[in-house]
This record gives structure tokens, sequence and C-alpha cells, in this order.
């Protein structure tokens, strides 16, 4: 399957479900933020809440997206993407 991935993100609230679908048909993602920078153990001690970002990094899904996937790839990640919606 595509399983190259660099930073394609795209935010949706249905994240896991369309991360689920994509791997079923063998087009692998990736998570680019688990976890934002205030919430890392570094800045703990300035922690402030961010509700944005905490909320943004729960949506974001990167997808397969590098300089060389062919036109036919690329086809297959974006009509799978709308597969899921309809």
């Amino acid at each position: 399957g595509v399983t190259g991935v660099q930073t394609c993100a795209l935010p949706i609230s249905e994240r896991d479900r369309l991360r689920a679908f994509l791997d079923s048909r063998g087009i692998g993602t990736n998570i680019h933020y688990a976890t934002t920078t205030h919430q890392q153990p570094a800045y703990k001690t300035w922690y402030r809440p961010c509700p944005v970002a905490e909320r943004t990094v729960t949506e974001i899904l990167s997808l397969p997206c590098w300089y060389s996937m062919t036109d036919t790839q690329i086809d297959r990640v974006a009509d799978t993407v709308v597969e899921f919606f309809t």
C-alpha cells in the first residue's frame, strides 16, 4: 500500500475513523502532532491551557504526500478520502 507519509495535514473531527478506513484500504497515515508543545514535559512548569491547540492535535491527520507520488497514487488517496465522506 501507500505508506510514505510527509506532512499533508488534514483537520477532521472524525480523524480516527478516517485513519482506520484508509488503513483498511492499504493507505498509511500518521499523526503528525500527537501532543501540543505546551503539554510536553519540558514545558510543564509554564503550562497554560490552549484549547484550540489541544483540540487541533486530536483532529490533524497526515496523509501520504511526497514529491514522486504518481497521479494514480494521488487519485487513490483522494478517491478513498471522498469515499469515506460519501
